[in-house]
């Protein structure tokens, strides 16, 4: 059987009536040059969910698939079901499904029946796969303590940044910008509270939050907090998103953790002086091209991106290297059709 009849069964849990994530849809375009591709969507089942194994659509797909390329730990029934039948899989990890921040009730581990038994079929997930792919050195290190799993299995594996595509252009403006989904939890995981604070102590200079309003609550307590010169975005489609990596000069990411830091990367692509929190894998992507803040410290926060502003050319520059340099889009390509290749020759 040649590499094109073999067949993959491309797992995620996306909602399937709205547009992959970029970087899940990145993987899928790679195995596509290589494989027949089915892809499939756990979403009804999220979260390790018990219903996914009386699915005969989950269980016929699988069955007729050479192999799983699972996006997240959290569909772990279908990499257990390919354990079952014989065939390999490989997940794709690294941000709640490894890890555990129980101050801000993020990650795996929570207390209850219900959450105990996710982390039990997530593990288990972990133990039936043949490879467990970390996109960052900090996700991997959280996954090999995780009870049971097989250290050897797991590989750090970074995201790639197409850095022909974000690209500086044209003159950087005197904004700064984060981009995150709005919802209870990302208040203070992504450090929005903290930024609409910082905001508050250089009152010339434009915030910018871009991202989809998940819960009107959220936005209703960021709204109240916010000064005059903070702008809500909303959702931004992929050309807005460009530009507005282009416009800014810095790019703030305040968080209490980062499984790697997508929008970080993309923006120091764009020249923008990153202002981060040195959690997660974010010194990974950053290292000494940015600017480090205390988690929930506005006023550090704002002097960091005073900073970040007057630095914006060299250390703009700085940053773009290194996401050119590090994150390449071709490595992890390259590395992912050579474990396919060894999982299915």
């Amino acid at each position: 059987m040649t590499t094109r009849q073999k067949k993959i069964l491309f797992v995620h849990d996306d909602n399937p009536a709205d547009p992959l994530s970029s970087f899940i849809n990145q993987d899928l375009l790679f195995l596509r040059q290589w494989y027949q591709v089915e892809v499939l969507s756990l979403y009804p089942y999220k979260h390790a969910h018990l219903g996914a194994f009386i699915s005969p659509k989950v269980w016929k797909a699988v069955a007729s698939c050479d192999a799983v390329f699972s996006w997240f730990g959290w569909n772990a029934p279908a990499v257990i079901m390919a354990g079952m039948l014989g065939k390999p899989s490989v997940v794709i990890a690294g941000g709640a499904d490894v890890t555990a921040v129980p101050e801000i009730g993020y990650g795996i581990g929570r207390e209850g029946i219900k959450s105990r038994l996710t982390a039990s079929l997530l593990y288990s997930g972990y133990r039936h796969a043949k490879r467990v792919l970390l996109f960052s050195e900090a996700s991997r290190k959280d996954f090999i303590k995780l009870p049971g799993v097989d250290s050897e299995k797991g590989e750090t594996l970074y995201l790639g940044i197409d850095t022909g595509h974000f690209t500086p252009a044209g003159v950087k403006q005197q904004q700064v910008l984060t981009v995150s989904y709005i919802s209870e939890s990302a208040l203070r995981r992504k450090g929005l509270l903290t930024f609409v604070a910082a905001a508050n102590t250089l009152p010339d200079v434009k915030f910018r939050i871009g991202g989809l309003v998940n819960q009107q609550s959220a936005l209703d307590k960021l709204l109240s907090q916010a000064p005059p010169n903070v702008e809500f975005l909303g959702y931004l489609n992929d050309r807005q998103l460009l530009e507005e990596y282009r416009q800014a000069s810095a790019y703030v990411q305040l968080s209490h953790h980062e499984g790697f830091g997508l929008a970080i990367a993309e923006a120091m692509a764009c020249e923008a002086v990153p202002v981060v929190t040195e959690r997660g894998s974010i010194p990974e992507v950053v290292g000494d091209t940015g600017l480090y803040v205390p988690l929930d410290d506005p006023a550090a926060a704002g002097e960091a991106i005073r900073r970040a502003l007057e630095s914006v050319g060299a250390l703009g520059r700085d940053a773009r290297e290194r996401i050119v340099t590090r994150f390449p889009l071709a490595a992890r390509e390259e590395r992912i059709r050579a474990i396919m290749e060894e999982l299915i020759p």
